[in-house]
């Protein structure tokens, strides 16, 4: 149940809260009894309950309890579940640190909040007090940042010269929670500290100038609001202004200003970073690592549309087309690529720039103005494919449906173009096109490209590039050594040639869920693709259970600031590996923010290049041989949105194509991230892209909500009914013998089964008979020694037959029994004793000793059926006679001693009529055994 003790779903945690008629009569202390004996409803009726404090969670396949801690010393704290044993224990490994306690503290008219106190070794008590306090600002804080979540870095702490204590000898938590706080040392707004050499400060005005903040030397990255996307640019920029090589991974790893200019001063001397020049021969130049494989797939299928990047938009208003026409041509003559043509030459494919030459801006007239023209129209132009050898891969048309109404087609080959490529020409043909009306030069708007994509194309092929190429290629054949793509179960049979054709599905994640997603990353250091590839992967794992798969994310690749501003097919396809095994929610986040990092820093081997090393001749065109499902979360703004001064736009047209399985693109938007699944039409169903939609929300909603749940039982329906499904919320109303003690019963399946297995552990055995009999001595020896009805026998044993003797004896004699645990100190148990017992049973034969301890200066050691010296000789008894057959069910039978947050443990009573429904004759069923099963 919940904190308001309402029901909660399958795999959800909760307190575990018992009811029936086995439950205890109560606490000896009426407080403990208020807090732990309550009444609950379910299913309209109320009923006593009990509050273990476990912390539990019916397990969702089969409807078992998962046992999970205890709720004693976990805390909630501003939404935030907070383990403070493991705030406790990561404070503690400062070596400064003898001890420390975390807790909840609430300063009156204040807000609650997390709070150390600690204890300081002798050796440190030589500092003063402002050496200690330095001492806790600097060393713990740098420490539980680098350890912990933000939200269990506690905010204050006290420091004692020793811990207050209770009776037991344990910290006094209560105690210090109503402790007044005094000097403490506080990690509190965050302070901007200066740089102290130059390569700080370098580092802090490119951290700045990609955050838009100030940075200080001890701020995190990524706790500024940085993700993966930024870190590629500030790694370009820090490269291209100290002229080092640093990676993505360096900034994952060294998030703090201070940390990542040990790593570029040691870098300093490195001379592998190569300055990419600008070509000034004229002619054919090399195609890239990337261009290669799509010119080879072009020459194989030259009608196919795999590869074509269509958009639309719609244009209401005075569109002026001869502006229109001015900014497409000064975006033609910046980027080469647009007046790039491919082929061969001697043997090796070439990619040629034309000169540019204005064209003029192809308009068609949809005379009648109808929307099904223009989109049968519009398909046909975004839908033809390009001869690359005689034309540059982009076309742009206009189509007119009236005077203020038009739409602008744009397509490219994705060889001279990615999305980031699409973000830059929206971008400054929105800039052109405003230049333009007002009688400007475009091109003036703009500075000039320091280098253009054939630049690249040579410098990628250089002899120091390929070496570290070969470097990072190393690493890929280790990391993917083995994998699998991941792969959805398809509904359809996969054709040998995938046509491309593809469907859409949309996703939204808005409102709290977008809130919550946040809140965690923030908390957890994490970037929102990392949680919501994490959930991906997990919504693969539940549907198909495949434990390893690769799934393919594309980089930006643009690792150096003079790639930036270029058009150009920079893009990489990076293949992350992702295990599910017995994974949190949490951890499965953290391997892909380990793995992503990871990929990060080995960006440079291009995707082709992996495919012909790790798949050597592969030609099979129905799947891609390293990745069939793709994720990407894309940072930019109001991707594949077109803006123009003084126009309304809006996107249309659904040409979509896809060379994979499926791609699930998040775009950022205002307030929330849309999310689009593309499928390949010749595999999937809408129902079955929708059905994984569904559990992709409901996963990412539930580890957002509870980190720690594990992907592998995570429920997958919301609300009670799985639970009333599988029978655990029903009431059952089974009849067993309510005025029979446990006695009788047991005497009952003695006549049925006297020869049956009744009880056994590693070293013997005993039928009912042997069992009935050696007991019945027992009791009649406690018999003999004059104690009153439910006096409290004490017993100390190992989980053996002589324990299960010892308890039905002493039951048999009218007596109630206290048992205790063999690993707990002399001292607790003679207390325990000395409290209440009348005496103590329990042997331990295999020690070849007695075990007890005195009880009121009364001694009882019985010894059954060993080795060694007896105290006392039970087999010359004929007890069965003078055992008495007529037990009064409702008397007290045992006492336990129960250790927890109260001082010196608390006892709790029960009857004989509790265990007497465990007898019942319907326990094969409900402990789901059959009979003749030992448990």
């Amino acid at each position: 149940m919940d904190a308001r003790q309402r029901l909660v779903p399958l795999g959800v945690m909760g307190e575990l809260v018992v009811t029936g008629d086995g439950l205890a009569r109560g606490y000896t202390d009426p407080t403990l009894n208020r807090d732990r004996f309550i009444e609950v409803t379910v299913d309209g009726e109320t009923l006593k309950a009990y509050r273990t404090g476990d912390r539990v969670r019916y397990r969702p396949t089969d409807g078992q309890l998962e046992f999970f801690g205890r709720l004693d010393h976990q805390i909630k704290l501003r939404g935030n579940r907070i383990e403070l044993g493991e705030v406790e224990h990561a404070i503690c490994r400062n070596s400064a640190v003898d001890d420390a306690i975390a807790l909840v503290h609430t300063a009156e008219g204040q807000d609650p909040e997390l709070v150390s106190f600690v204890t300081i070794r002798a050796s440190e008590t030589q500092h003063d007090a402002n050496s200690v306090a330095d001492l806790i600002g600097r060393d713990i804080e740098d420490q539980l940042r680098a350890a912990l979540p933000a939200y269990m870095v506690p905010t204050r702490f006290q420091i004692l010269d020793r811990m207050p204590l209770n009776v037991n000898g344990k910290v006094d938590r209560r105690a210090l929670a109503t402790r007044a706080l005094g000097d403490v040392a506080g990690l509190g707004p965050r302070e901007v500290v200066a740089a102290r050499n130059d390569v700080e400060r370098a580092l802090c005005e490119e951290f700045g100038h990609v955050l838009g903040l100030e940075v200080g030397i001890r701020d995190n990255f990524f706790a500024l609001g940085g993700h993966s996307l930024m870190a590629t640019r500030v790694v370009s920029r820090i490269n291209r202004r100290l002229h080092v090589t640093i990676t993505v991974r360096d900034v994952f790893d060294a998030p703090r200003v201070a940390d990542l200019a040990e790593r570029v001063a040691h870098a300093l001397g490195d001379t592998t970073y190569v300055p990419i020049v600008r070509n000034l021969l004229h002619g054919p130049v090399v195609q890239s690592f990337a261009q290669g494989r799509l010119w080879f797939l072009d020459r194989l299928y030259p009608d196919s549309t795999w590869y074509l990047m269509p958009f639309a938009t719609r244009l209401r208003g005075p569109l002026q087309l001869s502006a229109l026409n001015k900014a497409l041509q000064a975006l033609e003559e910046r980027h080469e690529p647009l007046r790039t043509v491919f082929g061969q030459r001697e043997g090796t494919d070439v990619q040629l720039v034309r000169p540019f030459v204005a064209r003029p801006l192809r308009t068609i007239n949809v005379s009648d103005g109808n929307w099904t023209t223009l989109m049968r129209a519009l398909r046909e132009e975004q839908t033809t494919s390009f001869d690359l050898e005689n034309e540059p891969g982009w076309r742009v048309a206009v189509f007119s449906l009236g005077p203020d109404d038009h739409v602008l087609s744009m397509v490219m080959h994705h060889i001279i173009s990615d999305g980031w490529s699409v973000d830059i020409l929206q971008r400054e043909l929105a800039s052109f096109y405003a230049a333009a009306v007002r009688g400007e030069d475009p091109l003036l708007q703009v500075s000039r490209l320091p280098i253009q994509y054939q630049d690249f194309s040579v410098w990628q092929r250089e002899a120091t590039q390929a070496k570290e190429q070969e470097r990072q290629l190393a690493y890929w054949k280790q990391q993917l050594d083995g994998s699998q793509p991941a792969e959805l179960l398809s509904d359809k049979a996969r054709p040998t040639v995938l046509t491309g054709r593809a469907r859409k599905h949309e996703v939204m994640i808005e409102g709290s869920l977008y809130n919550n997603l946040h809140a965690f990353c923030k908390t957890h250091q994490a970037t929102p693709f990392a949680v919501l590839l994490a959930a991906f992967r997990a919504t693969h794992y539940r549907l198909t259970g495949v434990e390893d798969a690769t799934i393919g994310t594309p980089i930006a690749n643009r690792n150096r600031q003079e790639l930036e501003d270029l058009v150009g097919f920079f893009v990489n396809m990076q293949c992350i590996r992702i295990r599910v095994d017995d994974e949190s929610f949490e951890s499965l986040v953290a391997q892909v923010l380990a793995r992503t990092a990871a990929a990060a820093a080995h960006q440079d081997v291009p995707f082709e290049r992996l495919v012909a090393d790790l798949r050597p001749g592969a030609r099979d065109l129905s799947r891609n041989p390293l990745v069939q499902n793709v994720f990407a979360v894309h940072s930019q703004k109001d991707i594949g949105y077109l803006r123009l001064e003084g126009m309304q736009a809006e996107p249309v047209g659904d040409t979509s194509s896809t060379r994979f399985d499926i791609e699930f693109h998040f775009f950022t938007e205002d307030g929330r991230l849309r999310g689009t699944i593309l499928y390949a039409e010749d595999l999937f169903e809408e129902a079955s892209v929708r059905s994984m939609a569904s559990v992709f929300l409901e996963l990412l909603e539930q580890g957002l909500q509870d980190p720690s749940i594990e992907i592998v039982t995570a429920p997958l329906t919301h609300g009670l009914s799985a639970l009333r499904e599988l029978g655990l919320t029903s009431i059952e109303r089974t009849d067993y013998p309510r005025d029979s003690s446990v006695p009788e019963l047991f005497r009952q399946q003695v006549s049925a089964s006297p020869d049956a297995i009744a009880v056994k552990d590693s070293i013997t055995q005993l039928t009912y008979a042997e069992l009935d009999e050696t007991s019945d001595r027992v009791a009649y020896w406690l018999m003999q020694r004059g104690l009153a009805g439910e006096s409290m026998v004490a017993v100390l044993a190992p989980r053996s037959c002589e324990t299960i003797i010892a308890l039905l004896s002493i039951l048999k004699a009218n007596l109630a029994y206290l048992p205790l645990r063999r690993k707990r100190p002399a001292g607790p148990l003679r207390e325990y004793s000395e409290g209440g017992a009348r005496g103590e049973a329990g042997p331990d034969r295999r020690r070849g000793q007695a075990a007890g301890h005195s009880a009121r200066g009364y001694r009882i050691c019985i010894h059954l059926g060993g080795a060694g010296t007896r105290t006392q000789s039970l087999e010359n008894h004929s007890a069965a006679a003078a055992i008495p057959r007529g037990h009064e069910p409702r008397i007290c039978h045992v006492y336990l001693r129960l250790d927890g947050p109260t001082q010196g443990g608390d006892g709790r009573a029960s009857q004989h009529c509790s265990p007497g429904e465990k007898f019942k004759p319907d326990v094969p069923r409900s402990y789901r055994c059959k009979y003749g099963s030992f448990i």
